[in-house]
């Protein structure tokens, strides 16, 4: 399986891109959410893990709208109720609230 990680934070990208190497997952990583609806359009990921703050969400709509059947999951520091619903309506399939164990 081929995994795109956007992640901000270089330490926690790091965590990622282990555990899923570790579960002998291809992964790229970038510390750009911005960046990623360009590689998520231009290359053949089975799964995207992507760190949005709320005014980034135009980059997970673009990464939807370029590739409807990749799932993706969001990683996110906020849980309020509205966050979680505008992140779900602009396109995640799945949300992970910060901090998080890999497991």
């Amino acid at each position: 399986m081929r995994i795109l990680v956007a992640e901000a934070d270089p330490a926690l990208g790091a965590f990622l891109r282990h555990g899923f190497e570790a579960e002998h997952h291809a992964v790229e990583s970038i510390t750009d959410a911005a960046a990623a609806k360009d590689l998520a359009r231009d290359h053949d990921f089975d799964a995207a893990v992507l760190d949005l703050r709320p005014h980034e969400l135009d980059a997970l709509r673009d990464v939807r709208a370029s590739r409807r059947d990749l799932p993706i999951v969001i990683l996110a520091g906020r849980s309020n109720p509205e966050d979680r619903v505008r992140i779900f309506e602009a396109g995640a399939d799945d949300l992970l609230v910060k901090p998080f164990a890999f497991a």
